[in-house]
């Protein structure tokens, strides 16, 4: 669930930044730039769950925690998914 997570929230940073890249002209060492921040903006804000989802694999509380993961952001892990966590929109 968490490889989903940090998976899905680089796809998403991505479609923004393309999108922003076909509004305004950048310059190439901007761009650059932007990504960089938006990637670590999104991973600080992600890392203390997912540090403490890892920390508690396997027990009730991690159970519980990864519950609240998916619902918080919207991950469908149902067998549908192939047993793989993916994001829904």
């Amino acid at each position: 669930m968490v490889a989903a997570l940090r998976l899905k929230a680089a796809a998403v940073i991505d479609a923004e930044l393309a999108r922003l890249r076909a509004r305004i002209r950048l310059d190439p060492g901007v761009c650059a730039q932007v990504d960089s921040a938006a990637h670590q903006v999104v991973e600080l804000l992600i890392r203390p769950a997912c540090q403490r989802l890892l920390a508690q694999a396997g027990s009730p509380a991690g159970a519980r925690q990864a519950d609240a993961l998916a619902r918080l952001f919207a991950l469908d892990t149902s067998e549908r998914a192939g047993g793989q966590a993916v994001w829904s929109r």
